[in-house]
């Protein structure tokens, strides 16, 4: 008998670690290739031994049906995947980890309302399950339900307060149904835990201008300049579009680039 550990701490999508106690050993090279991350098709190649091993029955079989779809899912064989997890489901109905990995191929597909089916099975069964929330956050915010996905990203940071990408999706939201300074508040909590998400800036810039805050936007536009989040070229030709820049488009951002922008950023940023 295998001793199966059927949760994982990995981040999306999850291949399922397996840890062994073996005591009628079958071929541990198989089951170390299904459950390796490094090589997908090797991946897919040792479950797929596994599960015609004939030496793993119901639930002590789902994990290697998960982790050939989670490898079918990072190589984008979305269907695959789906497949696979349809069949780690049936015969263990009560597998979270697969619900949760399902709906992020539904996900993937475009196919938002399955993969928030799936998320809702997956906490319900796991109601502590902070990726869930997280994913069916994103989904929502996708629908444009923005409510409905901060909803979500509260209760994951209520199981996980350190995830900055959560404030961060949370922000946008925020941003999108107009409450810029909660907006804020977020974008700054995600750059405590993590000064190095670009993009925030980025965000954060569009949130200050809307609310008038004129050298914090600037601040933080030009932090996406030197972030690489926006290049000097590209800042250049969209100042210009919006009829703010007459210079040449030469990827200096320099004096009259940046007079550009600060008259565009007093504008309210049109």
């Amino acid at each position: 008998m295998k001793t199966i550990t059927r949760r994982t701490a990995l981040a999306v999508p999850v291949t399922l670690a397996v840890l062994l106690a073996l005591a009628a050993p079958a071929r541990a090279d198989m089951t170390e290739d299904c459950v390796q991350s490094r090589d997908l098709d090797l991946g897919i190649s040792g479950c797929t031994s596994v599960i015609q091993s004939g030496q793993y029955f119901g639930k002590d079989l789902s994990w290697a049906y998960n982790n050939r779809g989670t490898n079918n899912m990072l190589l984008g064989n979305y269907d695959r995947a789906i497949e696979d997890y349809d069949q780690a489901l049936r015969l263990d109905p009560g597998y979270a980890l697969s619900y949760y990995n399902r709906g992020d191929a539904y996900r993937r597909l475009g196919e938002y309302r399955r993969a928030i089916e799936d998320y809702d099975q997956a906490l319900r069964l796991d109601p502590g399950y902070a990726e869930a929330y997280h994913n069916r956050g994103n989904v929502y915010g996708v629908l444009g339900e923005h409510n409905r996905a901060i909803k979500n990203y509260d209760q994951a940071l209520l199981v996980n307060p350190g995830r900055a990408d959560t404030y961060y999706n949370r922000g946008n939201s925020y941003l999108r149904l107009g409450n810029y300074r909660r907006a804020i508040e977020d974008y700054d909590q995600t750059l405590r835990i993590n000064p190095g998400y670009a993009s925030t800036y980025y965000n954060r810039a569009i949130a200050h201008c809307l609310l008038g805050m004129i050298e914090a936007s600037l601040d933080d536009r030009m932090q996406t300049l030197r972030l690489g989040v926006l290049t000097a070229t590209d800042a250049q030709r969209d100042l210009r579009d919006r009829g703010f820049y007459k210079g040449a488009i030469d990827g200096d951002f320099g004096p009259a680039s940046q007079k550009a922008l600060r008259e565009w950023t007093a504008a309210g940023c049109p």
